[in-house]
């Protein structure tokens, strides 16, 4: 008896299958789906047993390796696992072996039972069912608060517990999964297991094999969860599917848990609910103009933003990140005894310079927007890279008068302290340690000062003023999803306003008539929609057009170069002789240059069609992302 095995370890993407012979005391046993163990090139590996065949008589020019040993005697692996695996495979153009081996458990030296779910602190259970309308297979749900968004999901679950099936609910990040409280009730939660890479072996082996026995009815995990193995499923909720952490892109294979889950309710035909408060316009097109998409909105009328012209600041004389009406603001929360959250994307903000004279802003000629001030004199764009000397005068005037608005996040928090004497300030952002934060710290706070990070953690019920300081410096990203970061950014600071004690959000910026702007103050998000959509047609940018970029990395800058532009010479003869509609860039140094001491250089790849034919040539040392989130 023979087995085919996919080893479970990194291989080149044209090795696939291996034969391996079955020992006589193990032909009872040996089944598709399980782990065995074998030896591979002088390694003991796992690999995962696709298929179980007699032993044809033909002779081999040499002998086959027997199957070593079965880890574990149940299946780990179904059908429509190994079927989407084909999919991953093909689609983002990696090895078979490297699929299995992402999507695997890994199996514990010592099993033992595990009876309680992981200590996650869900929020508790609020939803209501609700009258759902007949629903397409696939549905965007555009909603405002989280109560509606509950309600709806909750009755979902409940419809499809009552017909047996599954669901995988998947949320972007671990601390997200708190969320989910919100609707499950107790008898929900009895039924529920948990699935994300920050669990130990024994406890995510023991949910694997709830998930594939059907005694787990819903499935909770990060995008890693797509690939359980689900036996009955009926429908997929992705929360905050605008979240860019469904995209993996750090390592092969680079997926996009959004397209997977697609590709999975396709195999199951099981429904699937896209959930956002500002959906990724690709999903917006889509749910507008596709027969098999729904759209369901909920309106949005109890927000005022009130905007600051910062530029009308500076000519008064005020050159703080803290405008003279918000100042005023937060003067009364200390007075009234409320809590104050400021947004602020804090890279870049310290040190721009504007002419004290005429009210000029040094900005980067490429992305239009505010040029940091260094201290060894240079203006450093932190998006395209472009740098300059300050010059001795300004170039609109001739003035000599600079000024330096926002030196930073501790001016910053300098200038909060003579406002607001003995104020506790808590600074929340990607260079802070939550781990190391304890809740009693942050409930303690008087002003929250940070990034997207301030939404997660604060307590809103005793917030009275929501400002946003300044975001200026993110507006003109050269990249295609800079827009719809920012849009989404706002609006997330809306929904999380929702429970504070003021119903206003005061909107700092030099760009007054931005048409984000403008969008946003009026609530004008079919607008807003619209403008991205046709600026992305016109581009030829998803969902109009294929990406892929392509990255090469080397410890010598010099090899990495020359390969780079090797591999772009190729492409673009390829291009020319075959008479392709594609795009090429030149070979370009990735924003970071040096990625865990090696260089690293990139080349993208821009088509109206699919890439395939091109794609699944490249090198094996090349790595290759498929529509990447960002071409930086």
């Amino acid at each position: 008896m023979l087995a085919d095995i996919i080893p479970a370890i990194r291989l080149p993407r044209n090795l696939t299958t291996f034969t391996y012979k079955v020992k006589p005391e193990q032909e009872k046993q040996i089944k598709v789906g399980q782990i065995v163990q074998i030896y591979f090139r002088q390694k003991k590996v796992q690999g995962l047993v696709i298929k179980v065949r007699q032993d044809a008589s033909q002779r081999l020019s040499f002998p086959l390796k027997p199957i070593e040993a079965i880890v574990d005697f149940n299946p780990l692996f179904t059908t429509s696992q190994f079927e989407l695996s084909q999919w991953l495979s093909n689609n983002y153009f990696v090895a078979p072996s490297l699929v299995i081996k992402s999507m695997l458990p890994q199996i514990p030296r010592h099993k033992t039972a595990v009876n309680r779910l992981p200590a996650i602190g869900l929020i508790s259970f609020t939803a209501q069912t609700v009258p759902l309308p007949n629903l397409n297979q696939k549905v965007l749900l555009k909603y405002f608060t989280d109560a509606y968004k509950n309600n709806f999901i909750y009755s979902l679950i409940v419809q499809t517990i009552k017909n047996n099936k599954q669901v995988l609910i998947l949320v972007p990040q671990v601390d997200d999964l708190i969320g989910v409280g919100g609707y499950l009730d107790n008898n929900l939660r009895n039924l529920a297991v948990f699935l994300t890479n920050n669990l130990n072996k024994n406890t995510y082996y023991q949910a694997w094999q709830k998930i594939i026995s059907g005694q787990a009815k819903i499935i909770i995990g990060t995008r890693s969860a797509v690939f359980s193995p689900l036996v009955n499923l009926g429908l997929i909720v992705l929360e905050n599917e605008h979240d860019s952490s469904y995209k993996q892109w750090d390592q092969n294979p680079r997926y996009d848990a959004r397209e997977v889950s697609l590709e999975l309710a396709r195999l199951v035909r099981a429904k699937i609910v896209f959930a956002s408060y500002a959906p990724r316009v690709e999903t917006y097109y889509l749910a507008k103009n596709k027969n098999d998409f729904g759209y369901i909105e909920e309106k949005n009328n109890s927000r005022q933003v009130i905007p600051i012209d910062l530029a009308m600041e500076i000519k008064s004389g005020n050159y703080s990140l803290l405008s003279e009406q918000l100042t005023q603001k937060i003067i009364e929360a200390k007075v009234n005894k409320q809590k104050v959250v400021l947004y602020l994307n804090r890279r870049g903000v310290a040190s721009f310079v504007v002419c004290g004279d005429c009210q000029y802003v040094f900005t980067c000629h490429n992305c239009q927007t505010a040029l940091p001030y260094h201290r060894d004199g240079k203006l450093v764009c932190h998006h395209c890279g472009f740098d300059k000397n300050l010059p001795a005068s300004c170039p609109n005037c001739q003035g000599q008068n600079f000024k330096f608005p926002g030196r930073g996040t501790q001016k910053l928090e300098n200038q909060l302290q003579t406002i607001w004497p003995g104020c506790r300030i808590l600074r929340l952002d990607g260079d802070v340690d939550l781990k190391k934060i304890d809740q009693q710290k942050i409930d303690l706070a008087d002003i929250y000062l940070g990034t997207e990070m301030v939404f997660k953690k604060v307590n809103w019920q005793s917030v009275g003023v929501v400002a946003i300081l300044f975001m200026d410096n993110i507006f003109y990203v050269p990249e295609f999803r800079s827009a719809e970061k920012i849009w989404q950014i706002l609006n997330l600071l809306l929904t999380k306003s929702i429970f504070s004690l003021t119903s206003k959000i005061y909107f700092q910026t030099f760009k007054i008539d931005h048409p984000i702007i403008r969008n946003f103050i009026a609530g004008q998000s079919d607008l807003f929609y619209q403008r991205e959509i046709a600026e992305r047609q016109l581009g030829g940018y998803p969902p109009f057009g294929y990406l892929a970029k392509l990255i090469y990395r080397h410890s010598s800058r010099s090899i990495a170069e020359n390969r780079a532009n090797s591999l772009y010479q190729e492409l673009t003869k390829i291009a020319e002789k075959d008479k392709m509609l594609l795009q090429i860039s030149p070979p370009a140094l990735a924003y970071t240059q040096k990625i865990r001491g090696r260089f690293e250089y990139k080349i993208i790849l821009r088509s109206s069609v699919v890439m395939n034919n091109i794609l699944k040539n490249i090198p094996d040392d090349w790595l290759i992302d498929v529509q990447p989130e960002s071409l930086l």
